[in-house]
């Protein structure tokens, strides 16, 4: 027997029709379980109890939803949601939602933007050592060199060049967002800069918190608890990715003299510092960028990061194939892009800093390229002459590199091998127009900002800094970033008045990331060590500081232990070209996320077509399959 309850009251379909559900395997639309038009009759006084007087004429019609649940033979096989379609005198309409499907219904029908939300999260002042209130300087934080900037795992300041300006955000005239200054005690300074093996005072950054920078993982388990969901599975869960921060150039924070209260803007710091996405599209991009499927899941109201699409066994429907059997074949133009078979870029922020970390496909395309191992590769740049060494790329495990041309004052040319292009994407197929871009993309970084060195002394009412000349400066990591979530160079009003209409730059739409480890960086000094933001260890740190966890938010050609580009690698293929349409017959529905066996082939469920009449489930089932190769 089939049961529909609509606000946990039973509602009856209408006789001699089926209920059909339709389940979808996330990993090919990014959609869950719904169905078609359910009809209820208002003729039917139950339903009239559950509905009310919605068909009669003087009743305001209005958007409206409802708690759903499809319960046959006493089991729940459906939760989620209804919402009306059509009214009319004698029946109404509902279609019914679940799992991404819902997400998705309820996403649009909120208008839910993750830069829009409250976060909830603690940034107070005990996150930090001491605290400084200085008139000329406003309050500024001080915490001990070598701890984290922030709260590992929720946020964090590290240094940020504003390349727009950054005349609201910057404490000062450099464009710098969360200015970091070393400061050491005064009766230390020998001890710190000249490297005396004597005991000393601990050594402190003082840091104006301007922009905080939330961590990637943190927002998305923050939006899942949001949305009424608990993490039920996490294929993803790893210190590397839980250590991966998002870069924002905007203000977030204000100074506040009562440190027992927030101000507003900074109750929503962590919203400010994001792009202006749906929650739908900050999801799909997190798909993309971790190479997961996201699975919402109604019946148990929890959500699974899983890495691969076959979670749930195999199954063999061989002799319970009917006779009804299609294939739709399907031109490669018509194709959808999906991860596992598209070549895979990184979209590049519009930081002049970026250089050489990110080179266009189509240039390498129109140079000689070699594929060869590193070892290979030294012992080409040997023996080749200088203008073949000019006109070619090589890529190696190590990464690509190529020849850069020096020219010293009297015009003598030398050539350089140097590594280039460090998220340069995934090539499959270089004759597939399938290209999915991440959004969700490295920050451009720089270590060519000086950190001053500066004195402090103490007393009973904290830590006050002597802001005089700075004793010495050692070279800092900073993110790069310009036109950030907002488009530059805007006309003003008066402007437009005048005719002075300036041409404006579009905003970006992308997510900048980078990666903040748990070791804190040597800065060349005895005893003076900090964190420091990085994109791809011994790329932009420090004293070319070797990482010990060696990350890097790579994508290809990189041999790093922990790099983005090996959640993409894959070991299987399907042919995208034909869409086998099998009908079977099953007691129960079977998982879209099973490996499907007929005929000793092995298939991919991309979704499943489930009928219901009023005594229960249909036993025939429509299957949508790709044969996996």
């Amino acid at each position: 027997m089939t049961e529909v309850y609509i606000n946990q009251q039973r509602a009856f379909f209408k006789e001699d029709t089926n209920l059909k559900l339709t389940i979808e395997n996330t990993f090919f639309e990014d959609a869950g379980s719904y169905t078609l038009d359910v009809v209820f009759p208002l003729t039917i006084e139950q339903n009239r109890r559950v509905f009310g007087a919605i068909n009669r004429i003087d009743v305001s019609k209005r958007y409206q939803t409802f708690d759903a649940m499809i319960v046959v033979d006493s089991k729940l096989v459906f939760k989620g949601t209804a919402k009306i379609t059509n009214i009319n005198d004698s029946e109404v309409k509902l279609q019914l939602l679940s799992g991404n499907s819902h997400v998705k219904f309820w996403i649009k029908a909120q208008k839910m933007y993750i830069d829009d939300l409250a976060y909830e999260y603690t940034d107070n002042r005990t996150s930090f050592d001491h605290y400084v209130n200085n008139d000329a300087f406003g309050s500024m934080s001080i915490f001990l060199a070598g701890t984290f900037p922030g709260k590992k795992g929720l946020f964090c300041y590290v240094p940020i060049l504003d390349e727009n300006g950054g005349d609201e955000g910057s404490s000062r005239s450099n464009g710098l967002l969360n200015e970091h200054f070393l400061m050491i005690n005064n009766d230390e300074w020998n001890v710190i800069i000249r490297g005396y093996e004597v005991d000393h005072e601990p050594v402190y950054i003082e840091m104006t918190r301007n922009s905080i920078c939330p961590n990637l993982m943190f927002v998305f388990r923050w939006i899942v608890g949001h949305l009424g969901y608990t993490i039920r599975r996490n294929d993803r869960d790893s210190v590397f990715l839980n250590s991966i921060y998002i870069a924002t150039a905007r203000r977030t924070t204000v100074a506040s003299n009562n440190y027992n209260m927030k101000s507003s803007s900074e109750e929503k710091a962590m919203g400010k510092a994001l792009p202006h996405w749906t929650v739908e599209e900050f999801i799909k991009q997190l798909q993309n960028f971790l190479n997961a499927t996201i699975i919402f899941d109604d019946l148990t109201g929890t959500v699974d990061i899983i890495s691969d699409t076959f979670t749930d066994g195999v199954i063999d429907i061989t002799d319970s194939v009917e006779d009804e059997y299609e294939v739709e074949v399907i031109d490669d133009e018509d194709v959808e892009a999906n991860l596992y078979d598209s070549n895979v870029n990184y979209k590049e922020g519009a930081s002049d800093y970026h250089d050489i970390d990110m080179v266009d496909s189509e240039v390498i395309k129109t140079f000689t390229e070699v594929k060869c191992t590193y070892d290979q590769f030294l012992a080409q740049w040997g023996e080749m002459s200088d203008s073949d060494k000019k006109i070619t790329i090589w890529t190696t495990e190590k990464g690509q590199y190529c020849a850069k041309i020096n020219v010293d004052e009297q015009g003598n040319e030398t050539l350089e091998r140097i590594r280039f292009n460090h998220f340069g994407g995934i090539v499959r197929n270089t004759a597939n127009d399938n290209d999915i871009e991440l959004k969700i993309s490295p920050v451009a970084t720089t270590k060519e900002i000086d950190m001053h060195i500066y004195t402090y002394y103490t007393t009973q009412n904290g830590a006050r800094i002597y802001m005089g000349d700075p004793k010495a400066t050692c070279k800092q990591t900073v993110l790069c970033l310009q036109n950030q979530y907002e488009a530059a160079n805007k006309s003003t009003v008066w402007d437009a008045i005048n005719g002075e209409h300036a041409e404006e730059s579009p905003k970006e739409d992308i997510m900048q990331v980078f990666l903040m480890d748990d070791k804190a960086i040597p800065s060349g000094y005895y005893h003076l060590t900090f964190q420091t933001p990085f994109t791809h260890c011994n790329y932009n740190l420090p004293n070319n500081s070797v990482i010990h966890s060696d990350w890097s938010l790579s994508l290809a050609n990189d041999n790093t232990s922990h790099n983005i580009g090996k959640l993409h690698i894959t070991a299987r293929t399907q042919n995208r070209n034909a869409e086998h349409r099998i009908k079977f017959l099953a007691d129960k529905i079977p998982s879209v996320y099973s490996i499907f066996i007929v005929r000793n082939k092995r298939y991919a469920c991309k979704k499943l077509e489930v009928q219901f009449d009023a005594r229960g489930m249909n036993k025939e089932i429509n299957g949508y399959f790709e044969e996996i190769l």
